[in-house]
């Protein structure tokens, strides 16, 4: 009698997928919006570092350096900085894409949309039946599998 399970109505498994598919969207629009802001700010430090390092490789440091060192030494440096310095542009470029970062905020964005829309539907559900409820979260799962298609390849990069 009281051992039985628990029967849940059509509406109240619907809500129940809406929630969990919610949670998906949370997940994925965390993920790749902390992974688009970090991408973003170690492209600017590289790039900062690039630019420092080509300045010390141009000729105003090296006129300094020529009057303290021999102008071996000051070749020597120069080349070390300017290929240091090639590396660490090329780095930031081939590392951090500028359009796949966009594209990370862009999908982050996409499940926070979706995230609220099912949140939603949630909120609203006393107010609809079961079929319009299935039909709204129809309609979210499709939504929800194409941003998936889009955006899952960049998940963790």
């Amino acid at each position: 009698m009281g051992d039985e399970p628990e029967s849940n109505t059509p509406q109240e498994e619907y809500l129940k997928d809406a929630r969990e598919l919610q949670g998906y969207c949370a997940q994925k629009r965390e993920i790749l919006s902390s992974q688009g802001m970090s991408r973003t700010k170690w492209n600017k430090r590289l790039h900062v570092a690039s630019g420092v390092i080509a300045l010390f490789s141009g000729g105003a440091v090296t006129a300094v350096f020529t009057e303290l060192t021999s102008s071996l030494v000051v070749k020597i440096f120069a080349a070390a900085f300017a290929f240091s310095s090639g590396i660490i542009s090329l780095v930031a470029s081939t590392m951090f894409d500028t359009k796949e970062t966009q594209s990370m905020f862009d999908g982050a964005n996409q499940y926070l949309v979706l995230r609220d829309q099912l949140g939603l539907l949630v909120h609203e559900a006393w107010l609809i039946d079961a079929k319009q409820i299935l039909d709204r979260l129809k309609k979210l799962r499709a939504e929800y599998a194409q941003a998936s298609r889009a955006y899952d390849r960049l998940l963790n990069r």
